[in-house]
C-alpha cells in the first residue's frame, strides 16, 4: 500500500508541478498577446492531455505514459491560471482589487473542492454500476474467483478513470468556449 501511495503521489507530481511552472509563462504570453490567448491554449492542451489520457490509459500504461500526459493536462491548467486571475483582478476598482484576488482565491478553492468530492461519488457510484459486468465476464474466464474478483475490480476501476478524464475534456472544451471571449490584457506596443 505504501509503494502505490508513492507511486501515486508522484503521478500526481506530474500534473501538479507543471501547472504550477506553467503559470509563470501565462502571464507573460497574457501580457504580450492578451487574455485569451494562453488561456484558449491552455484548455486547447488540458482538453487534449484528458483525451488522451481517457484513450490511451489501459492496466498495464507505463507510469512515464502516464506523467507525460499528466503533465500535458498540467501545462495547459497551469497557462490558464495567471491570465485568468489578471483579467478578474483587473477588471475591478483599484480599491477592490485585494477583494477579488482573495474571491478568486477562495472560488478556486471551493471550485476544486466541488469538483473533487461530485468526482469522487461519480466515480464510486459508476464503479458500484459496471463492475458486476466486469465480474460475470472475468468469472466466465477464470478458474480462480480472487483473481477474477481483482482482474473485474481492476478492468472496472480503469474503466471509471477513463470517463472521468472525457469528463474532464469535455470540462475544458467548455471552458475553452467561455475563454474565446476574454479581452484586454495585451500591453499597447
Amino acid at each position: 500500500i505504501q509503494h502505490a501511495a508513492y507511486i501515486a503521489g508522484l503521478l500526481l507530481s506530474g500534473l501538479t508541478v507543471p501547472m504550477a511552472l506553467a503559470a509563470v509563462p501565462g502571464g507573460w504570453l497574457s501580457e504580450r498577446y492578451g487574455y485569451r490567448t494562453p488561456t484558449v491554449a491552455g484548455l486547447a492542451l488540458a482538453a487534449a492531455g484528458f483525451l488522451l489520457t481517457g484513450l490511451v490509459w489501459e492496466a498495464d500504461t507505463s507510469y512515464w505514459l502516464m506523467a507525460a500526459q499528466m503533465a500535458l493536462i498540467g501545462i495547459g491548467l497551469g497557462l490558464t491560471i495567471s491570465p485568468i486571475g489578471t483579467a478578474a483582478i483587473n477588471d475591478v476598482g483599484r480599491d477592490e482589487r485585494g477583494s477579488a484576488a482573495a474571491l478568486i482565491l477562495i472560488l478556486r478553492l471551493v471550485g476544486m473542492t466541488v469538483a473533487i468530492s461530485s468526482l469522487t461519488v461519480f466515480a464510486l457510484a459508476r464503479f458500484d454500476a459496471v463492475l458486476p459486468s466486469y465480474a460475470a465476464a472475468a468469472g466466465e474466464q477464470a478458474e480462480d474467483a480472487m483473481l477474477a474478483t481483482q482482474s473485474a475490480s481492476l478492468e472496472a476501476a480503469v474503466a471509471v478513470i477513463s470517463e472521468l478524464q472525457f469528463i474532464g475534456a469535455a470540462a475544458s472544451i467548455l471552458a475553452l468556449l467561455a475563454a474565446i471571449w476574454l479581452r484586454g490584457g495585451q500591453r499597447s506596443p
